[in-house]
């Protein structure tokens, strides 16, 4: 009977499970110290109200800083996963924008009731929301940490690669086995 060959894998990919897991690990505490730090040297204009206010295009200011300690991260127990963000409703919006044009409208009574930059009530029948340009804090920490990323898991295969099946270097287990078989 010929002799078969086997390629167990099994060993191999727990090995780049766990090397991974441990390079998106590393990527997400990253990624969370990055969103926070843009948020801090974001530039900013002074608003309506004396306010500090981003600038569109660059990470939302801090005024609150509920947004910035809202920034959290979760990696997957089972897979190489993590997701990185936000839990408050106005981060989707400052990460993307806001298309305005909406109608606003009294829901009871005739007339909207508000404070006007000089500080007197004002009253009026609608008013129509203003467009908010995005000001992406998300999306700028993945761009400039898709290199890093890259470059690390190509490290962590790199690394797997030295110990493989080389002869003298077999430092994990082989996953090659030649099983012979006699039979009738």
């Amino acid at each position: 009977m010929p002799e078969a060959i086997k390629w167990d894998t099994s060993a191999l990919d727990r090995e780049l499970n766990e090397t991974l897991h441990v390079v998106v690990s590393t990527w997400a505490v990253r990624m969370e110290a990055e969103i926070k730090e843009s948020m801090v040297a974001t530039p900013t204009a002074i608003g309506s109200g004396g306010v500090q206010r981003s600038l569109p295009g660059h990470p939302p200011a801090i005024q609150t800083a509920h947004l910035e300690n809202s920034i959290q991260f979760e990696v997957d127990d089972d897979k190489p996963v993590a997701r990185i963000g936000t839990n408050l409703p106005y981060g989707k919006f400052l990460e993307l924008g806001v298309a305005g044009g909406k109608i606003i409208r009294p829901i009871k009574g005739k007339f909207l009731r508000f404070k006007g930059r000089d500080g007197k009530w004002v009253f009026m029948r609608e008013v129509v929301q203003g467009r908010i340009l995005p000001r992406p804090f998300l999306r700028r920490a993945m761009e400039k940490s898709r290199e890093w990323i890259g470059q690390a898991i190509e490290a962590a295969y790199q690394r797997r690669r030295g110990t493989d099946i080389e002869v003298g270097r077999a430092t994990a287990p082989n996953p090659l086995s030649i099983h012979t078989s006699s039979g009738p």
